[in-house]
């Protein structure tokens, strides 16, 4: 169900109930922490942050420099999984085309 940092909200938010659901949003949201994490070698977040509301997530991005990589970043990191992209779309971006 993947490692502690990199879990989707809707997963860490429904692990308790046995209704988790999990598809391909997850994944996304999985390699956008992956990126951040390459680019700044810090975690992205903690998952008591995702699940108390508290996680900044357009702060966290603006740590990271590159403007191609934020808006791949902000692509990724949405917190409704219905409103991510797809990986299709992702592949498109700018930031892995250059």
């Amino acid at each position: 169900m993947g490692s502690g940092g990199y879990r989707s909200p809707e997963v860490l938010m429904d692990q308790d109930d046995g209704k988790t659901k999990y598809g391909t949003s997850c994944d996304i949201w999985s390699v956008g922490i992956l990126a951040f994490h390459l680019r700044t070698t810090e975690l992205f977040s903690n998952e008591q942050d995702i699940l108390t509301g508290m996680l900044d997530i357009s702060s966290k991005i603006q740590e990271v420099p590159e403007v191609s990589l934020q808006t791949f970043l902000k692509s990724c990191l949405i917190f409704d999984p219905e409103e991510r992209e797809t990986a299709t779309a992702l592949l498109r971006h700018t930031f892995l085309a250059d």
